[in-house]
């Protein structure tokens, strides 16, 4: 498993959402691109590299070439999404904080310097695509995986990867058993063998793990942020082992480490995406086979984001102190640096006590960000939210803003495509349906707190009208950014 710093929640070590610090983030109209120093951290996950620090191990072609055109395109002042969402001012904040020294090269200079610590290997790339590529799939006929004969060293990869999920749910307990063992029908088993039966026998499929690498890496990322990627390395690696096993006990403990690593991936969300898009490519060619089955199980995370989309149907929310709970590491006693600045600056924007230990309770690797007259702000909430007349400290810049927008969150027209995604990766309370997006501009400079937004717990009661409430845990992922704002410094 990985030995990537993490949180923990209720004993249970959670990966961080948001990657090591410094880190930068660049967005192509098809593709994310991650920058990173090279280090140990990132070299756990080798795997997913887009290039790998020593050009020896693979490297992706066509995720190079995309990656160099829009170097180019800002090096000569143009970006995918327009100008001034700030891409190449946080080129110069990754440097400054990566160096400790001020960045004095021109952008021309500075997109020639990343492309050289790209190329030496001190920097790495992950690239996650929006919409992988799924040819691999349409190779096979998604018929039932036959029972297994004889001893687990003679298994084929597929048989294998079939086991492993069936002891998925003796790894689980409550809630998260049924909600797997609801998963486990024979279509889904049946896209599972195919599409994990590949790097299950270390390529059996020529090309298969990279293939599957980039389709999990890029759902991952886009669904949960870095913890996403930790996990779903860590359940690819689970796999691996599954296929190398010899007998049953081996199969299990794989189990053990697949069920770790899924419950960071929402257990079953990032399968049942997985689904969706084999079942979209199979329907869009003729392929047989029947839809995924669509009703997850009863207060699942499916189930709680199904409800939240069409109004939390049937929920309730609990009126308790730890209703919604982020995941903390604010201690008021005794601050990091960047909180002590962060609570600073703050207060210097004149919130009250309790919005400021909200602000640093959700948040993390707090930055400030000088903001100008004309700068973009945005505000996600209810229909008929006032944001002049309810002033909030959790805020959109532009870079948060255009972040939901390579994810598909929201459209380039501005619309809301997924609310369940908003809410996940801004980690919204229960009472934000997300209706709306509201647009401001900064009105005179004025200095921003950005931080990473942690994950989070919410309490509900779902009663469909058996006469029996059940009470459950929401877990949020994070994952965004924010931004607290002087309200008097933006035109609504």
């Amino acid at each position: 498993m990985s030995n990537t710093p993490k949180l923990y929640r209720q004993g249970i070590s959670v990966p961080l959402p948001f990657p090591p610090h410094p880190y930068l983030e660049l967005r192509g109209l098809h593709d994310g691109y991650l920058i990173l120093p090279h280090s140990i951290e990132t070299q756990e996950l080798h795997r997913f590299m887009m290039i790998h620090h020593d050009r020896a191990w693979k490297t992706d072609p066509i995720g190079e070439y995309r990656l160099d055109r829009l170097l180019d395109d800002l090096k000569n002042g143009h970006s995918p999404f327009g100008r001034g969402i700030g891409d190449m001012e946080s080129i110069r904040r990754f440097y400054t904080s990566w160096r400790h020294v001020p960045v004095m090269e021109t952008d021309r200079a500075l997109v020639d310097r990343i492309k050289y610590d790209i190329w030496r290997g001190s920097l790495v790339v992950f690239r996650f695509e929006r919409d992988p590529h799924w040819g691999i799939i349409r190779k096979t006929s998604l018929e039932p995986v036959s029972d297994p004969s004889g001893p687990v060293a003679t298994w084929s990869g597929e048989q294998k990867v079939v086991a492993l999920f069936r002891d998925i749910p003796d790894c689980l307990a409550g809630a998260a058993k049924a909600e797997f063992e609801a998963f486990l029908t024979p279509t889904n088993l049946a896209v599972m063998a195919a599409f994990l039966g590949g790097i299950a026998v270390v390529q059996a499929i020529p090309g298969a793990d990279a293939v599957v690498d980039t389709m999990i890496a890029g759902l991952a990322w886009w669904q949960f942020g870095w913890a996403g990627v930790i996990a779903a390395k860590d359940f690819v690696e689970a796999v691996v082992e599954a296929g190398r096993a010899t007998n049953r006990q081996e199969i299990m403990l794989a189990a053990k480490l697949a069920a770790a690593a899924l419950v960071s991936l929402g257990l079953t969300l990032l399968l049942r995406k997985i689904v969706e898009r084999v079942h979209d490519v199979r329907w869009s060619d003729g392929g047989a086979g029947e839809p995924p089955s669509s009703k997850p199980a009863t207060g699942s995370t499916d189930d709680m984001m199904n409800r939240y989309r069409t109004g939390n149907k049937g929920v309730s929310y609990p009126r308790s102190d730890d209703q919604f709970t982020p995941e903390s590491s604010y201690d008021p006693d005794n601050p990091t640096a960047n909180q002590r600045d962060a609570l600073d600056n703050l207060r210097a924007q004149r919130w009250d006590s309790d919005k400021i230990d909200q602000v640093l309770n959700s948040g993390s690797n707090f930055e400030t960000q000088t903001m100008y007259p004309g700068d973009p702000v945005f505000k996600i909430g209810n229909a008929g939210l006032d944001p002049a007349g309810s002033p909030s400290p959790y805020l959109l810049n532009g870079d948060s803003y255009n972040a939901l927008v390579g994810n598909g969150s929201i459209g380039d027209d501005g619309s809301i495509l997924d609310r369940p995604g908003i809410k996940q990766t801004l980690a919204l309370p229960c009472y934000n349906l997300a209706q709306n997006i509201f647009s401001g501009t900064i009105n005179s400079q004025t200095t921003a707190v950005v931080s990473n937004i942690n994950p989070a717990s919410e309490l509900f009661n779902l009663d469909d009208g058996t006469g029996s409430p059940l009470a459950g845990k929401l877990f949020i992922s994070g994952g965004g950014s924010q931004a607290s704002i002087d309200p008097d410094a933006i035109n609504w």
